[in-house]
């Protein structure tokens, strides 16, 4: 369907047109080398976006010394990483919204206040329903930032949108690499939430503060059954099933491979990761993105496969992390599904279902497969992969 072209705002500088056959869109690239304010914007969300990865992943290596300390199952901690998913839903249909009235910039700084005060709160926790309400908070504005950062992002980019999407996407593996380097420097889980929580704040505020503001007053008034009507329909529910599985894929291996690799295979692994999430966007930019995510989920089926059938060891995890690919550019192609004035609910929808769903996986394979949690991940990523390569082949006609 057609897509309508990103609206022009008075503060960006003209730059020029064509693509090129490098990297970056000529006129993109301009505009965040030369674009003043532009390119600010895109340094600012960057950082935030960083530092939003940063925190929401630091539970995740720290969870064997919680349910030590607390004296309760790897499995009763993990229920923190489904709550944060739940909050992220929740975070990101709120706080989208509240960009909608009054602008990114407001709505960016809430949502990084309230993400890393929230992890600086859980170094203060004495049970575990305490920690379940600080994580819940860390996802509610950790989830949103990164909606509001799309936004910014499609406001302000035309060819380079997957590139660029894929590179801040990517962060996720830069702020874990960031959480074991922190982990390793001081050890003591509480102290470490304080250092991460404090680091998240004043670089997140700093990044936000330079970001203009792109969209001033409300949002062109639309009923959520729209997205549910005429074309849109397919879209909305094969686009979706593909924003669900891309979370039921990548957040269990995310989330729980700690506890099945060495820290140090961990690091190159978030190397890799960031990597193919780059690679990723930029074959969605020079072909349909429709397309690149059924290459990358059939890199994924085969991955779980072998995983499957042969555990995960180093190979095995590289070829499920390159199996995440298309989750580094879907965000940015469901925006472009949708018309301008429906973008915020379609794309919101899509996530807040994705958000649940992944949210979940997690706790879904450590209950379910106590003591086989290799074997769990899997077969996890497996169903996934399949969700998403025969969404992906029903919605081609639709997507972009």
């Amino acid at each position: 369907m057609k897509r309508e072209a990103p609206n022009k705002r008075a503060w960006q500088k003209p730059r020029p047109q064509g693509r090129g056959s490098s990297l970056f869109d000529y006129g993109d690239a301009y505009m965040i080398l030369n674009g003043g304010k532009s390119g600010a914007a895109i340094v600012g969300v960057t950082i935030a976006f960083l530092m939003s990865a940063y925190s929401v992943f630091s539970l995740v290596y720290v969870m064997q010394s919680i349910s030590i300390g607390f004296h309760v199952t790897l499995g009763i901690v993990s229920v923190a990483i489904t709550l944060s998913f739940l909050g992220g839903a929740l975070g990101g249909a709120a706080l989208g919204r509240f960009a909608d009235i009054s602008g990114r910039k407001p709505a960016l700084l809430l949502s990084v206040i309230i993400f890393s005060s929230a992890t600086v709160l859980v170094s203060q926790v004495r049970s575990i329903d305490e920690l379940y309400v600080c994580w819940l908070m860390v996802g509610f504005g950790a989830n949103a930032e990164n909606g509001i950062s799309y936004a910014v992002i499609v406001e302000l980019l035309k060819g380079s949108r997957g590139v660029v999407g894929g590179a801040i996407q990517g962060l996720y593996f830069v702020g874990m690499m960031l959480d074991v380097l922190t982990l390793l420097f001081i050890g003591y889980w509480r102290t470490y939430m304080v250092a991460v929580g404090t680091i998240s704040m004043i670089l997140s505020v700093a990044g936000i503060l330079i970001v203009p503001e792109t969209v001033k007053g409300k949002s062109e008034k639309h009923k959520l059954k729209e997205i549910f009507m005429g074309k849109l329909l397919p879209v909305t529910a094969l686009g979706t099933l593909i924003v669900a599985a891309s979370f039921m894929y990548t957040i269990p291996i995310a989330t729980l491979m700690p506890s099945v690799l060495r820290s140090g295979n961990l690091l190159a692994l978030d190397a890799v990761g960031f990597i193919s999430f780059v690679i990723a966007g930029y074959v969605s930019d020079k072909v349909r993105r429709i397309k690149s995510i059924m290459v990358f989920a059939a890199v994924g089926i085969f991955a779980s496969i072998v995983a499957m059938i042969f555990g995960i060891g180093i190979v095995q995890a590289v070829l499920l992390y390159v199996g995440t690919g298309y989750f580094a550019f879907v965000g940015i192609m469901m925006s472009e599904l949708y018309p301008i004035r429906l973008r915020g609910t379609g794309s919101n929808f899509a996530f807040l279902t994705g958000r649940v769903m992944g949210g979940l996986s997690p706790s879904i394979v450590a209950l379910a497969f106590v003591g086989e949690l290799q074997a769990g991940i899997g077969a996890f990523a497996l169903g996934s992969s399949l969700l998403a390569l025969f969404s992906a082949i029903l919605l081609i006609k639709y997507a972009v």
